[in-house]
């Protein structure tokens, strides 16, 4: 008996990590920093969701700007909880 235990390769979890999809139409978004503050938003839906704070590493290689911009542009947006079932075909 063999004590090794078999993790699925990259190539089976391609898009891992994983941070949740929109819970209207399924995509998995698109990550916008607002300083180390993270979310991940779906315009077609005018939807966010919190990612953390610096989760994933860049963003302090924005600007102020950039994070005005991003801050101005995610503010009407709705917070809503993220789907996380399992993705079909991924």
């Amino acid at each position: 008996m063999s004590n090794v235990i078999d993790f699925p390769s990259d190539s089976e979890n391609a898009s891992a990590p994983f941070y949740g999809t929109c819970p209207r139409c399924g995509c998995e978004g698109e990550l916008v920093n607002i300083g180390p503050d993270q979310w991940m938003v779906c315009d077609a839906h005018r939807v966010k969701w919190p990612l953390g704070r610096d989760v994933i590493p860049g963003w302090d290689v924005e600007t102020e700007q950039q994070w005005q911009h991003n801050h101005w542009r995610i503010a009407g947006y709705k917070k809503v909880k993220p789907c996380f079932e399992e993705r079909v075909g991924h």
